[in-house]
């Protein structure tokens, strides 16, 4: 089965942002004063070939645990994101 995969991922609380904070200080020069807390994240497609939705999702979240990620969505694979259509 091929499922496809989208997640948003963020670094972990405790890890520093160093793009966070590059695009924080300069919000105020642009004029918006109250922004606070930036934290930059990516957004990563890929497709896994799996033997079920169940083990596809669970290789996803694996693969972000790895790579010192959080998850915002957790990647969840299902029928709109099958056979390439991620």
């Amino acid at each position: 089965m091929t499922c496809g995969s989208r997640s948003w991922c963020t670094l972990k609380p405790g890890l520093l942002d160093p793009q966070g904070k590059a695009v924080e200080a300069r919000c105020p020069r642009m004029g918006w004063t109250n922004v606070r807390d930036v934290r930059v994240g990516k957004h990563i497609k890929l497709t896994v070939e799996a033997d079920d939705e169940a083990a596809a999702q669970a290789q996803v979240e694996e693969m972000a645990a790895a790579a010192a990620v959080e998850p915002g969505d957790r990647g969840v694979p299902g029928p709109a994101s099958r056979a390439g259509g991620a």
